[in-house]
């Protein structure tokens, strides 16, 4: 494996040698560009007018003269505001236009008109007239949304993540995720993990793929303080952008300029700001501070600049909401039980310890070498620890503390960019980064996990509870390094802007994982745990000479080229193609086993599955005073895969590990001495990927239609965005033995017990799924093109102008996949597809299918103090809650899912031929309860989709107030108070949150197959537990907070 800084040195050689050739890439995401057309009224274009446009804060001037054509293009931009641009030619008088502000990747358009005064012999003509059009990036014509540095000022929001901010995109909703102190951003129906992240241009979000939101660590990677500007693009069809098929997400970090200038704040929360729980009534334990600084200003006037911050955040992480709450007398009963053993099992509350910090510090310097060269280098890093709660909030069962484990996350990253201007119309950019990412899982105890079946709730009902060290946490570390380069050329003869260039990016993965490395355990009950008669085990240890980690890595490699034409003076078009090459040198150890059993080699990678990415847009402009506009193109997208999903091929070769799942022992506490069991006839665990595996791929398309209208300075825009799934992900278990198909058409694997009259009875015979006995569960990672995703939305926007801005829209989505894809590893994501055959490639609704999203928002400027702003800013979003499937409380098809996921079957009536009931008064309150419940009766003698179902409609009200408060001279303060579920705090029982927890299955009833009379044997203990309260999401919360601008 070539090293991290092999990677990089082979980078700069690569690059260096393009640029030596002047071949790049397009418009970068950290800079911006202007182009325009000078004429005169008849249209004749004006040739060598001189355009100049200077950087005010930095005093940097960029020149360009017009070509024959009349055009001029500026790229390499700062991006923020205090630009301002003069435009002179011989005869003609200067004038200068200002001030003007750019977003990340936007190319504005100016089209200038030069009309002669009146007056018969006058020769010097006076630039009466100019046409500005400023839409975002005119020449692309995709879905997308900048937020510049006020608007991130203005934005009501308390957890610092760059996801907060991008949420103003109506096609993208913050979720919550496994629990409600985690969230997760959607994009265009895709969840989390298909969304890309960049800082500066350089991608920087979680490679590997084991954080909910995708941030490579325990918050935002970077201050929201150090923010100049940020871009979200769903559909942008410049060849020059790849690597998601959710959204690409870009954030510009500030930079110095002539003046010091400065900032420091700090932030508090605490119960006192808080609602109280909303079960319970009492107000839980909770701090959360944040405080920082920034500081820039000149090294060497004009020349060179620095930007520096600090930022330190700490906070008292309360427990989320637990998906079942056992009784009193059920936590007195397992904790006198863990005794014996002595062990101490924890809390199900949070007894304080648990404590988020997070340290994040950036670096930043610029440097305008000469007019045509500048230079920008970025040095960031953050240091975390997050308390996370495993197994609390899952449906129907709750963990107590001493399962919970430290995930501590540091993150280090540096990136330098050199953009430069040969001429009028060629320029070049060359970038280069690398980052270091490395994260480890300290569990709180060192004992097996245990799970507790049918505990008596707290409530009535019965669940599950979880003790010991969670099974993925007991060796989990992670050591990921990317380097990055690109390089990139633009040049402009005339009409048309040529770009081609490349973009390679490396990734390196050292991870020491072994699940159940001290062993798990599940008892059916308390009385069994007590008597240490475990119904189910699991160990999994190195064997002799193995090491558990990998070490491994795979890259692509981008080439494109591209033409942005101006077909006519309203007609931009824009063609691409894109080349994405999958660099995977690295193979897992052959088992030869493997493939004498099932026919595949288990170390095929994805070297060489590369993907050719046609690209086009347009936007045409018309009507009178060009108020019209009509965009749209197509294009596709070769993402990234998490690499935890491909590092399965690598840890479990079948040669690394054996697992142990007899249990003739009994219980053993002590991690260190668990059964193995008889090495000889221990089966292997394996995963690989299929010989024609691809990375994620999607077709896109959107057509929009823009109107300014004539009043109020009001935007209406019309957009659909259609998505196509080419390569989505999936996961099949290809050990698994059909015995049976039950008389719904569900798949039935493995044999059953046949001792009638035993508690036993038709329970799967252990082992008895798998279809060969040399192996336990082998998960074949391969591609579907099954799913698909629309999104139709209706915008209404006024910028913030004068003392208001207001923005409203509506986007109704439908979005279906065949593999959620939403957890870490082959086993967790073959078990949360809800479905009827595990192994099926059906699509169905996404978990993250969000059907009716409407957000509302709305900024006042005023003056509460003379001569000192004040803003107010309201912003509201509702949307229809997160579906849910009705599924079995039990394993019914005998795959032995990590979790139940088996769709449920709605008995026609009570004398169905399927189904067998042998308690009667379970019957009877069966249907009793079906009449109460008409989104199950209506799928009566049939099996109920997956996601059938959505939780309720969630609406939610965010305010923030700042106020400007005189220090002393030039020095003033701001005061800001964010005030979160604005409708909670004015009525406790407005905005609160409900929905389904993870993996979004609703328990009905139990099923166990007869193969002797292909029924289902069916019991029903109740009403199926409703939907869960998200406490942390149901209550207010208020941040006060102060900041000192210098």
């Amino acid at each position: 494996m070539m090293p991290s800084n092999g990677v990089v040195r082979y980078f700069c050689i690569y690059a260096l040698v393009l640029v030596a050739h002047h071949s790049g890439n397009a418009q970068t995401e950290t800079t911006a560009s202007l182009s325009g057309l000078v004429s005169d009224m008849s249209g004749a274009p004006i040739t060598g007018a001189l355009v100049m446009l200077k950087h005010g804060p930095s005093g940097f001037a960029a020149r360009v003269h017009t070509n024959r054509s009349g055009d001029f293009t500026l790229d390499g931009l700062r991006v923020g505001g205090g630009h301002t641009l003069a435009i002179s030619a011989d005869g003609f008088e200067s004038r200068v236009i200002g001030p003007l502000a750019f977003g990340p990747g936007e190319r504005q358009m100016l089209d200038i008109v030069m009309e002669r005064p009146g007056g018969g012999g006058e020769e010097v003509h006076r630039l009466e007239r100019m046409i500005v059009t400023a839409r975002r990036d005119t020449s692309a014509a995709g879905a997308g949304t900048v937020l510049g540095e006020r608007a991130i000022e203005e934005q009501p929001a308390i957890e610092g993540s760059i996801n907060e901010y991008a949420r103003n995109d109506p096609r993208l909703v913050l979720l919550p995720a496994e629990d409600d102190t985690y969230t997760e951003l959607s994009a265009a129906g895709q969840n989390s993990f298909f969304n890309a992240l960049q800082i500066d241009g350089v991608r920087l979000d979680d490679a590997f793929g084991i954080t909910y939101n995708n941030l490579p660590s325990q918050g935002n990677p970077f201050s929201m303080e150090t923010v100049e500007a940020v871009s979200i693009d769903v559909s942008p069809y410049e060849a020059n952008r790849g690597g998601f098929t959710g959204a690409s997400i870009n954030a510009v970090t500030k930079s110095g300029g002539n003046r010091f200038r400065g900032s420091a704040w700090y932030f508090w929360r605490n119960e006192k700001y808080r609602a109280k729980h909303p079960v319970d009534g009492t107000r839980d334990p909770f701090d959360s501070q944040t405080y920082g600084l920034t500081l820039g200003g000149p090294v060497v006037p004009g020349r060179l600049f620095f930007f520096v911050s600090y930022e330190h955040s700490q906070r008292t992480e309360p427990a989320p909401t637990p998906g079942f709450t056992p009784s009193a007398a059920a936590l007195d009963t397992i904790k006198d039980a863990t005794a014996t053993y002595g062990h101490d099992p924890g809390d199900l509350v949070n007894p304080g310890n648990q404590r988020m910090e997070d340290d994040k510090y950036l670096a930043k310097l610029d440097w305008n070498i000469t007019v045509r060269h500048r230079l920008t280098a970025r040095y960031s890093r953050t240091r975390g620890t997050h308390p996370i709660f495993a197994d609390y909030s899952s449906s129907n069962v709750v963990s107590l503390s001493g399962h919970w484990y430290e995930s501590e996350q540091n993150l280090d990253a540096w990136s330098a960019q050199l953009f430069s201007r040969w001429s009028n119309a060629l320029n070049t950019d060359l970038k280069i980064a690398h980052q270091r990412y490395s994260s480890d899982r300290n569990p709180a105890t060192r004992f097996p996990q245990v799970r507790i079946n049918n505990l008596e709730g707290a409530d009535g009902g019965t669940g599950s509870v979880y003790i010991g060290a969670d099974a993925t946490s007991q060796l989990n570390t992670l050591d990921t390094r990317v380097a990055q380069a690109a390089g990139s050329v633009i040049w402009t003869p005339g009409a048309h802007r040529f770009s081609a260039g490349f973009d390679l990016q490396r990734n390196e993965f050292v991870n020491n994982y072994l699940d159940y490395a001290w062993g798990a355990y599940t008892f059916a009950n308390i009385d069994n745990f007590i008597n240490g008669k475990p119904s189910s085990f699991t160990y999994k240890y190195p064997q002799e000479g193995r090491s558990p980690g990998v070490d491994w890595g795979y890259g692509v490699d981008a080439f494109y080229m591209q033409d942005v034409w101006r077909a006519a003076r309203r007609l931009y078009i824009t063609l691409g193609l894109r080349l994405d090459y999958p660099v995977m040198t690295d193979r897992p150890d052959y088992n030869a086993a493997v493939e004498k059993t099932f026919g595949l080699r288990n170390d095929h990678t994805l070297d060489g599955a590369y993907t050719l990415s046609p690209r086009f847009g347009f936007t045409w402009q018309g009507g009178p005073a060009r108020r019209l506009q009509v965009r749209g193109g197509a294009g596709v997208f070769q993402g990234r895969a998490p690499g935890v999903w491909m590092s399965g091929a690598y840890s479990n070769t079948g040669f690394a590990t054996l697992t142990n799942t007899k249990t003739s022992g009994g219980f053993s506490p002590d991690p260190d001495n668990q059964p193995k069991g008889a090495p000889s006839a221990a089966r292997m665990s394996v995963d690989l990927m299929d010989e024609n595996f691809h990375l994620p791929e999607i077709t896109r398309a959107n057509l929009a239609v823009d109107y300014k209208l004539p009043w109020l300075d009001l935007t209406a825009t019309a957009e659909l965005l259609q998505t196509w799934t080419n390569q989505g992900m999936a996961y099949r278990n290809i050990n698994l033995r059909r015995t049976a198909t039950g008389p719904d058409g569900r798949a039935i694997y493995g044999e059953r017990l046949t001792d009638a009259g035993k508690s036993t009875f038709l329970n799967r015979v252990a082992n008895s799924q798998y279809a060969h006995d040399q192996f336990a569960d082998v998960y074949l990672l391969t591609n579907t093109s099954g799913g698909d995703a629309r999104q139709v939305t209706l915008r209404l926007r006024r910028p913030v102008r004068g003392w208001w801005g207001a923005s409203l829209s509506y986007t109704n989505s439908i979005a279906r996949d065949v593999n959620p894809a939403t957890s870490k590893t082959g086993s967790t994501n073959f078990s949360t597809r809800m479905s009827l055959d595990p192994n099926d490639d059906e699509s169905g609704t996404a978990n993250t299918q969000i059907r009716d999203r409407v957000t509302a928002g709305a900024t006042f400027r005023f003056s509460l103090i003379r001569k000192f702003q004040s803003t107010l800013t309201l912003y509201y979003q509702g949307h229809s809650g997160r579906p849910y499937s009705f599924i079995f409380s039990n394993d019914i098809n005998g795959d032995a899912a990590d979790r139940n996921n088996d769709l449920f079957y709605v008995p026609a009536g009570p004398g169905d031929p399927a189904v067998h009931w042998p308690d009667p008064a379970q019957r009877d309150a069966f249907f009793a309860y079906l009449e109460t419940n008409p989104a199950l009766a209506r799928f009566a003698g049939q099996v109920v989709p997956r996601n059938s179902e959505r939780s309720k409609f969630q609406h939610r009200v965010d305010l923030q107030f700042a106020q400007q408060i005189p220090i002393w001279s030039t020095l003033h303060a701001e005061f800001f108070c964010n005030i979160i579920n604005l409708a909670n705090l004015l009525n406790p029982a407005w905005g609160r949150f409900y929905q389904v927890n993870f993996p979004f299955g609703l328990a009905v009833a139990n099923g166990k197959y007869n193969p002797a009379t292909n029924q289902y044997h069916y019991t029903f203990t109740g009403p199926p537990k409703p939907q869960s309260l998200q406490t942390s999401a149901s209550r207010w919360q208020i941040q006060t907070g102060v900041k000192v601008r210098f």
